[in-house]
């Protein structure tokens, strides 16, 4: 027996959603794999590598407040 209704994969609205979910789990790797990569590759210390990663989060979030607005004013399928 499936852990999910295999029904739920053909409703384009919960692929939609479940792909958004994908994206955000890729995002949150990025952040670890770029201090990992900055401290590791780069050769830079943790002080150093530190700040743009909080800054690129920050742009993410910000970035995420306002596509909820932009979906509402021109919808999902943007």
């Amino acid at each position: 027996m499936p852990l999910i209704d295999l029904a739920l994969l053909s409703d384009k609205a919960f692929m939609r959603g479940l792909c958004r979910v994908l994206f955000l789990l890729a995002n949150l790797s990025f952040y670890l794999v770029i201090t990992m990569f900055m401290q590791k590759g780069a050769q830079d210390s943790a002080v150093a590598g530190g700040p743009g990663v909080p800054a690129a989060g920050a742009a993410f979030v910000v970035a995420s407040r306002h596509s909820g607005e932009r979906a509402k004013h021109r919808g999902t399928l943007v």
